[in-house]
């Protein structure tokens, strides 16, 4: 998959300091180490509660994300006071939760 941004200003004028000073090849490789550290400092569990309990992702989806089984992410929503949505309402979060089970 490809996805196209487009970068204008400092942000730009930065990421060409970073390839004159050889740190990067191409302002590319240092939008994808950009993305990358990003989410590796992002807390992907909590993210993946804070979705869920405001309903935009389904349980299956949620696990994936988390990645977590099932019963601990139950216990955790229990915890959390998360009501724990069990069932599919659409076809979407059906596949999404098959996937999640899946990858336990």
């Amino acid at each position: 998959m490809t996805t196209t941004v487009e970068i204008k200003g400092i942000l730009e004028e930065r990421l060409e300091l970073l390839v004159k000073s050889g740190l990067y090849s191409s302002k590319s490789e240092a939008v994808r180490d950009s993305i990358r550290h990003l989410l590796k400092e992002m807390d992907m569990k909590e993210l993946s509660f804070k979705l869920y309990k405001d309903k935009q992702i389904s349980t299956g989806l949620a696990l994936e994300i988390a990645e977590m089984d099932l019963n601990s992410f139950l216990e955790q929503c229990k915890r959390r006071g998360i009501k724990a949505r069990i069932g599919s309402e659409t076809t979407k979060e059906l596949k999404d939760d098959i996937k999640g089970l899946i990858n336990e």
